[in-house]
């Protein structure tokens, strides 16, 4: 079975927030679920987050001749993640060929790599959590400066263990800047200022539902 991602930058988002080395060794991969029309679903969490995306010009193909796959967990090789990550291989098709149970491979423009496999287990079921909310936006900001502030809250806090960097923003709805506060560091705040965007109003996707 060979399922088409239309671009690699789906596995490489995917490959963000897919788990790693967890004792839920079935977040350890990145899962590929067959969508209406065929078209593949990519999903990755790690228990704390998720993303999930439709790949509109991708194809999880049908099986006639073998029992109906509907979804695949693949865990795919360091080296496959590194070619799908860059920037040249970004809007490159990537193409996973699931020749047995725990046989990969994959292949990104012309170059084929071995070593992903995938991954015997039952996914969480993704969409119990896929909830959206009333709707409204808050604003919309500027994804690298979200990152910093936790780079901030690493800085200024004298508990260095990671789970204690959390971030908070706060804004009024609309086009207005955000309040930053960090956890365990009632001593500092910072702003946030919006960026500007065509989307008023966005939602959660009805292939979500």
């Amino acid at each position: 079975m060979k399922i088409t991602i239309s671009r690699s930058a789906f596995i490489a988002a995917a490959s963000v927030i897919q788990a790693k080395d967890d004792v839920r060794y079935y977040l350890n991969g990145v899962l590929i679920e067959k969508g209406r029309d065929n078209k593949p679903i990519i999903v990755a969490t790690d228990g704390h987050r998720m993303v999930a995306a439709l790949d509109e010009n991708g194809l999880f193909p049908d099986t006639p001749n073998e029992p109906e796959v509907t979804s695949v967990i693949v865990n795919f090789s360091p080296e496959t993640l590194r070619a799908a990550k860059l920037v040249k291989n970004l809007d490159i098709p990537l193409q996973i060929d699931v020749q047995a149970p725990l046989e990969v491979n994959t292949t990104i423009g012309d170059m084929t790599i071995n070593g992903s496999v995938t991954i015997d287990g039952t996914f969480p079921e993704w969409r119990r959590v896929a909830k959206d909310t009333d709707g409204k936006s808050a604003g919309w900001y500027n994804a690298a400066y979200v990152a910093d502030f936790e780079k901030v809250a690493r800085f200024l806090n004298t508990d260095r263990s990671k789970q204690s960097n959390s971030v908070t923003f706060r804004s009024d709805e609309g086009n207005s800047a955000a309040a930053v506060y960090f956890g365990n560091v009632p001593y500092a705040f910072g702003m946030l200022m919006p960026m500007r965007s065509d989307i008023e109003n966005p939602s959660m996707p009805g292939w979500a539902a």
